[in-house]
């Protein structure tokens, strides 16, 4: 086995080490592109940066730009908190610890190499003094570890001085928050409680001790005057939920006033942050919309009354002319333990402006929603992208267009499969029915206004004819474009009705895999059926088939390898007989030299029949190694679709060994490439303007790549000989790779 390591040298947009290049696109770095914003600060010259689930991004007022994992040195892409100090460095709370960040470089502090006791970072305030005051919030996330590993600790620039329960009176509990007021106490905001911290006299207040309502502090802001405006909720930063409320408290050193829904006009109880104006309102972020407070009335802006995407406001910064940016959250529980995002808002007096990554480089939901689950390329080389829950992307190597069921006619985010037709109509399965589009127009089949048997689509293939087979939920079904013809176990050869891949072979036999009744092959009349039981197929459960040159069928598996049928005969590669990097293999591409490319939860495998190759990108995110869908374009390069995101592959064959001829002595700088039979020369290497290819064989192709794998070249070769002008090009080191029927060779050449 050969197994392609690859060590990461530095984090880059794209990494290109030797004969490989890999390319990474994701909702971080793309237009595929969280729409959970934690976080918002404002520099001295009015940038705006985020703190995103996928990212910091930069907003200049027109130009977006994200930094995260794979073009930058952050440890985590989510960012819960920003604070900005006077020389412009942003200092960034992750899950994996405090970042300085200053555009360039990052500086990381984590509990290994710092006084930090917890790594994952609440909030981050700076005094008068440069002082940054760190709050924790959890080792691990959630409410429950917030009280066990929670923390407090003081850098200043040089040395870490770490606050815990064990060494101060903080309590063990999670800090939401700090502010620091003009004596320079400090206020800490927990769920146990308000902390004050004035030089080394700790105060406690909570309701064992005071009036106020509710130990949980979501938010400390301070007034002109010196008053403490105090939003109580129980509020977790690692899922986005704000509950349990008690409304708003004003104190100051004598006196508490307290609002709530009763005697305000609060719109509910849970509040989030508050921020204060340099008029002195108070603008209030609750999970009822947006509160100003003037200390005399009250005014509320939710979705129902203004611009408003939703009315869970979780963020509020102001820059220097007043204009309130927020973050927003839904409604929409996402599934991965938290609330989605709506984006950010910008509120100013002539209305609101409305950012998400519908119409931003902001990135979209979530990491995890980046997951890739289908590609397809059209006939002019454009990649369309199915993902799980964020909808359908075109990348057409530059720009990415986005469709979404809010803008478009995709009938649900959520695109299980992708076919392009004869025509290059682009033919969408979802959860939701089967949408068809023309790149103009959207037709949708769902179960309302035709016979498709069900809208779980989990795949679908086309035939001779140009009828599409879509497999279901609940069968097979055939559309000729007029006429459906359904297949399942009532009516049918097909007794498993959980069709999860379609392939059609040669002969227009229909290989129709099932998740739980084996592989089905139907000829149009017969049908025979192959499980455990009566063949040698590793499972019942499919994945993916496809079919070499040889006529072998290639079955993935759950959990069980690859299978293969070479007609009666059956063989199955797991991590036990062979050099698999997985058991769990999701996809099987077959290319013109007859290899197998197979994605599996742990890397890519190349199989060309006797020998395996294992590909590990060159990056430690373990999201970029779980691949899904491949497809292959012109030139070659391998599109994979990861949990992670989008990535871009292309390896480079061996270069052959050469040796002067003999046979071209009056041509000192000829090389014989010695493979493929000695059938061509190519010469003079290095050349000026023009290379000579002699061969002895007809029909041979070859093709320029510059040394980043960018095709520069093609040519068709159909003499003995044959001139290849390369004056276009500028000096340099290029590949040449000639393809024959007997092969295909690579070689490097120097243009001088």
């Amino acid at each position: 086995m050969k197994r392609i390591v690859i060590l990461l040298l530095t984090l880059a947009y794209s990494l290109n080490i030797f004969s490989q290049k890999w390319e990474f696109y994701s909702p971080t770095n793309t237009g595929l592109s969280s729409d959970n914003v934690w976080s918002i600060a404002i520099d001295s010259i009015g940038n705006k940066w985020f703190g995103t689930n996928c990212g910091l991004v930069k907003f200049d007022g027109t130009i977006w730009t994200t930094y995260n994992k794979l073009n930058s040195n952050l440890p985590s892409d989510r960012i819960y908190t920003i604070a900005i100090d006077k020389l412009g460095n942003k200092w960034l709370g992750t899950t994996e610890g405090v970042v300085k960040f200053n555009d360039s470089t990052c500086t990381v502090y984590n509990k290994l190499n710092s006084g930090l006791p917890g790594d994952t970072i609440s909030i981050i305030t700076i005094d008068r003094s440069g002082n940054k005051w760190v709050g924790i919030a959890s080792e691990y996330g959630g409410w429950w570890y917030g009280y066990k590993y929670g923390g407090l600790a003081k850098f200043n620039d040089t040395t870490w001085t770490s606050y815990t329960n064990t060494n101060s009176s903080l309590p063990r509990s999670y800090i939401t928050s700090i502010a620091i007021d003009d004596s320079d106490t400090i206020w800490i905001g927990t769920f146990s409680g308000i902390v004050k911290l004035k030089g080394s006299d700790w105060t406690i207040i909570n309701r064992n001790n005071s009036n106020i309502p509710s130990d949980s502090i979501s938010s400390i802001n301070i007034d002109q005057y010196g008053n403490k405006w105090i939003g109580f909720a129980w509020y977790d930063i690692n899922r986005g939920i704000c509950a349990r409320g008690s409304g708003l408290a004003k104190h100051n050193d004598n006196s508490w006033q307290f609002f709530n829904v009763k005697n305000s006009g609060l719109p509910t109880n849970d509040v989030y942050t508050i921020k204060i104006d340099k008029l002195g309102n108070k603008w209030i972020g609750t999970i009822g919309g947006l509160v100003k407070f003037d200390d005399i009335s009250w005014e509320v802006y939710n979705k129902s009354n203004s611009g408003l995407p939703d009315d869970k406001v979780n963020c509020i910064t102001i820059d220097i002319v007043d204009n309130k940016w927020l973050s927003i959250l839904t409604d929409s529980w996402s599934g991965y333990g938290y609330y989605d995002g709506a984006g950010i808002a910008e509120f100013n007096d002539s209305g609101w402006t409305l950012y998400s990554h519908l119409n931003t480089g902001l990135p979209e939901k979530d990491f995890y929603k980046s997951f890739i689950n289908s590609i397809a390329i059209d006939s002019s080389g454009n990649k369309w992208i199915g993902k799980n829950g964020s909808g359908l992307s075109k990348f057409d190597g530059r720009i990415w267009v986005n469709y979404f069921q809010s803008n478009s006619g995709l009938p649900s985010d959520n695109v299980t499969t992708l076919v392009i037709d004869s025509i290059g109509n682009i033919w969408i399965g979802t959860t939701q029915g089967v949408a068809k589009f023309d790149g103009t127009n959207w037709t949708v089949y769902n179960t309302l206004n035709s016979q498709l048997p069900s809208n779980l689509v989990y795949s679908i293939a086309i035939d001779k004819s140009g009828s599409k087979w879509f497999g279901t939920w609940e069968g097979l079904a055939k559309f000729d474009g007029t006429n459906w013809t359904i297949y399942n176990n009532t009516n049918s050869g097909l007794s498993y009705n959980i069709v999860s891949s379609i392939f059609i072979d040669q002969l227009n036999n229909k290989w129709i895999g099932t998740s739980g009744g084996g592989v089905y092959k139907f000829d149009g009349e017969s049908w025979i059926n192959y499980t455990v039981f009566n063949s040698g197929l590793a499972t019942n459960w499919l994945w993916n088939i496809n079919r070499d040159k040889f006529g072998n069928i290639w079955f993935a598996t759950f959990e069980r390898g690859v299978s293969r049928l070479n007609e009666t005969n059956w063989i199955t590669y797991n991590t036990a007989n062979s050099e698999i990097p997985s058991n769990y293999p999701m996809s099987i591409l077959i290319d013109s030299t007859n290899c197998k490319w197979i994605t599996t939860s742990n890397g890519l495998a190349r199989f060309d029949g006797a020998s395996w190759t294992i590909f590990d990108p060159p990056i430690a995110d373990m999201f970029f190694h779980s691949f899904w869908a491949i497809a292959i374009d012109n030139s070659r390069n391998i599109w994979l679709g990861t949990h992670g995101g989008l990535v871009k592959f292309y390896d480079y064959p061996p270069a052959t060994d050469t040796t002067d001829s003999p046979d071209i002595p009056d041509n000192p700088n000829t090389r014989i490439f010695r493979n493929l039979e000695n059938s061509f020369v190519i010469y003079p290497n290095p050349v000026v303007n023009h290379l000579i290819i002699s061969s002895v064989e007809f029909e041979i192709e070859i093709e320029i790549y510059d040394m980043f794998g960018k095709l520069l070249l093609t040519q068709k070769i159909d003499t003995d000989a044959a001139i290849i002008d390369l004056s276009i090009l500028q000096s340099g080191t290029y590949f040449i790779k000639v393809l024959s029927h007997k092969g295909t060779v690579t070689k490097k050449i120097v243009k001088q």
